[in-house]
């Protein structure tokens, strides 16, 4: 540490020992914001051998730092068929819906909160008699999911009449 040097003009890593391409002289910390990204600029970067002589320079080297959004929320949830219970609530995680015997089939729709997240579990779903268990899962930019689960209850009204009409 006691190698560093503030100056006016920045800060210099002064030292007559050798340095290897690898080798740590600091560290920057950048307080980012919640999303999107921030841009660096390094000015007037020198390096110069034990006698003082400038080996190498650059100039105006800008790195770009992008924050990955994390957001794994949906901002809307429909179904063709029946109504969700409770209604749509992006920090709600559970849903039934109700439908009538005669529904064979449901359609799922959804949208991500971000554009940046991938959606998965939507689409036309085949319904069993009696309850039907659907996931969505968004995934964040960042990686994080987040699992909504539908549960489709499909009356059963077929018949229950098991006796012969007739021997």
């Amino acid at each position: 540490i006691s190698l560093y040097q503030n100056t006016s003009s920045g800060f210099v890593y002064d030292s007559t020992s050798c340095i290897s391409s690898n080798t740590t002289i600091g560290t920057l910390k950048i307080k980012m914001p919640n999303s999107g990204s921030a841009s660096l600029t390094y000015s007037n970067i020198q390096a110069s051998d034990s006698t003082g002589t400038i080996k190498s320079t650059a100039s105006n080297v800008t790195k770009t730092i992008r924050v990955f959004d994390n957001n794994n929320n949906l901002s809307n949830l429909t179904v063709s068929t029946g109504s969700l219970s409770p209604s749509f609530s992006a920090n709600t995680t559970n849903y039934t819906v109700n439908v009538a015997g005669n529904v064979s089939a449901i359609t799922i729709g959804a949208s991500a909160s971000s554009s940046k997240a991938t959606l998965s579990g939507t689409g036309k779903k085949n319904l069993s008699y009696g309850s039907n268990k659907f996931t969505i899962t968004v995934k964040s930019e960042a990686g994080t999911t987040k699992k909504y689960t539908i549960i489709v209850n499909r009356a059963d009204n077929r018949s229950k009449d098991n006796n012969l009409s007739n021997l």
